[in-house]
């Protein structure tokens, strides 16, 4: 019971520190540029656009005002537990957008704020699509999403599960990102709209969020346990296998096998290793010139990996 406790917890404790994160990226980088990162955080960054800047504390509150009927419907349409863990993240996303404006001055973080120019705004979009990435490896691995799209990404594949939720969730962001190039063409002060190259530049900065985004929240969820298969086809199993498990300390798999172009049987050996390793592997292979090998990247390993 205790340790049960202790699991939802430390679960709690990651999706909260993701939420913090999360919003950090947002105001530090996206709000601070003027620029969306789709989902409902791009929504927000553009009705924040128009709004004065003592305003701009509300993005909390607007971005908890949007989610309230989405966090209903996958309380009731989806999982129970996703929506209590999505909920945790949106509140404290929502609560750290609106206490960042307050203590800015306080710990005097707009000396620190990366925006001006188009170099300081890639960078901008660059780190802040990494710690948005890293945040939402953090709450996909522990059963929740950071809210927005997602959600109604997850109802979608539920019910036709040949839809890709990576596609659901690209497109929403898409028709966010399009948008953007609309709302920041509006000039406030003037009332008109203008398509120039600084409005053209948040749909950009938004793409390369987007990609930063996804990027590090690929690596952060397959992390080390990327590696890569070799199938190798040879005439001398014993002694390659013998070489491949003294050396890399990986098993290898022996599987009977025919050449249908000499009529010979042979056998094909299957080994996972580290990437690292890759090199070590090649240089055994050239002990057996007869041999035949192709590589493949594996994307996730399960059970005993190391010897």
């Amino acid at each position: 019971m205790k340790s049960n406790f202790l699991h939802k917890l430390k679960e709690y404790l990651l999706i909260i520190f993701g939420g913090v994160l999360y919003a950090f990226a947002v105001y530090y980088f996206i709000y601070e540029n003027k620029f969306t990162s789709g989902g409902v955080a791009g929504v927000v960054a553009m009705i924040c656009y128009f709004l004065p800047e003592r305003f701009v504390k509300y993005g909390g509150v607007i971005n908890l005002c949007i989610h309230v009927p989405l966090l209903i419907f996958a309380f009731f349409k989806l999982d129970k537990d996703f929506a209590i863990k999505t909920m945790a993240n949106v509140l404290a996303v929502s609560a750290t957008l609106y206490i960042l404006p307050e203590i800015k001055d306080v710990i005097g973080m707009d000396q620190y704020i990366v925006n001006g120019d188009v170099g300081k705004s890639i960078l901008a979009a660059l780190f802040g699509g990494a710690i948005a990435g890293i945040t939402l490896s953090f709450v996909l691995k522990v059963n929740a999403c950071t809210g927005g799209p997602d959600i109604i990404a997850a109802y979608i594949t539920k019910k036709n599960p040949a839809y890709s939720i990576q596609w659901m969730i690209f497109i929403t962001n898409a028709v966010i990102i399009g948008t953007s190039v609309i709302v920041f063409s509006f000039d406030r002060h003037t009332g008109a709209f203008s398509l120039t190259a600084e409005s053209i530049q948040p749909i950009m900065l938004a793409l390369i969020f987007q990609f930063m985004n996804s990027k590090m929240s690929d690596i952060m969820m397959k992390g080390s346990k990327v590696a890569l298969k070799f199938e190798v086809v040879t005439d001398h199993p014993e002694e390659l296998s013998n070489d491949l498990l003294t050396s890399l300390k990986h098993g290898v798999t022996v599987i009977p096998a025919k050449g249908m172009y000499a009529r010979q049987d042979r056998a094909l050996l299957i080994c996972v290793v580290k990437k690292g390793q890759i090199e070590q592997f090649k240089e055994i292979l050239k002990k057996y010139p007869d041999t035949f090998a192709y590589v493949c990247q594996v994307n996730e390993i399960f059970g005993s990996f190391n010897r």
